[in-house]
């Protein structure tokens, strides 16, 4: 007869008890049951802003989502622009376009950082978050931060790009070309992670589609569904780019969706 055991998922995270954490009734690696705990950090942000102004507030929205702050910048703005009746300027809206394409490649590898090292691949985190690194050495350079940025604000954005920043950028991206066939010898082909991540977790269409799935786990079972080009903002209707899908559902096509490779794509295609 087997018998579950009961442990502690997370944080992994100086917060400790203020973050999220699963309580986990597992047999053998199964996970029978989750019980979710869900913390107090990162609460409350809506009734925090009310007493604050536009500017205040700023510094508030990059932190409910802390490795990816940005789109929480632009959805602010673009609200305040939306109920004042502001139209930002072409270049403003590229110039955000480029800002988020940049936070989700820099996201992107500390996901894959994160995931290397808890399967046990050490050198993937060391590439990943060295080469992240690099972009944050971007971001620093565009808006004086390297994680929190308060540079998309109403109106437009908070200073131009500085002089020869585009051909920076375009040479890192070439840089970071070089190491993408790499990423898959070392991890997305490689055998253990394959038997850790296939056929685990698996979700099909209809479910993604009934419990409104998003982002890799409903590109991870074949639906090309993005905001960017189904309720295309900014200037995203006026770049081509394609949407990175996989068939499976499975938690390796939900990592397969993420490769730094189908990301990177994107990033500046009009550079």
């Amino acid at each position: 007869m087997n018998e579950t055991i009961k442990i502690f998922h997370g944080p992994q995270h100086p917060g400790v008890t203020g973050n999220m954490s699963l309580e986990l009734d597992l047999d053998g690696e199964t996970i029978v049951k989750a019980t979710t705990h869900v913390g107090y950090l990162h609460r409350g942000f809506e009734k925090l802003i009310e007493r604050r102004t536009v500017i205040q507030a700023f510094t508030i929205v990059c932190r409910i989502c802390v490795p990816e702050p940005d789109p929480n910048e632009e959805n602010f703005a673009r609200g305040i622009e939306t109920l004042a009746g502001l139209e930002i300027s072409e270049r403003a809206k590229y110039i955000r376009v480029l800002i988020l394409e940049l936070a989700r490649l820099q996201a992107h590898y500390l996901w894959l950082a994160g995931q290397g090292g808890s399967i046990g691949h050490g050198i993937v985190p060391q590439w990943a978050v060295g080469e992240r690194d690099y972009i944050l050495d971007l971001f620093e350079e565009i808006t004086g931060g390297r994680v929190y940025h308060m540079y998309i604000y109403p109106g437009g954005v908070k200073r131009d790009l500085p002089d020869g920043l585009l051909t920076r950028l375009s040479e890192l991206l070439d840089e970071l070309d070089k190491r993408l066939p790499e990423y898959d010898r070392v991890f997305f082909d490689n055998t253990v992670v394959k038997k850790r991540l296939q056929h685990v977790g698996v979700v099909n269409p209809a479910e993604a589609i009934a419990n409104g799935y998003s982002g890799p786990v409903i590109r991870g079972c074949g639906i090309a569904r993005d905001v960017r080009r189904d309720m295309p903002y900014l200037a995203y209707d006026q770049l081509e780019f394609e949407i990175p899908v996989q068939t499976d559902g499975d938690a390796y096509a939900r990592a397969l969706v993420r490769a730094p490779r189908c990301i990177k794509a994107f990033v500046f295609c009009g550079k």
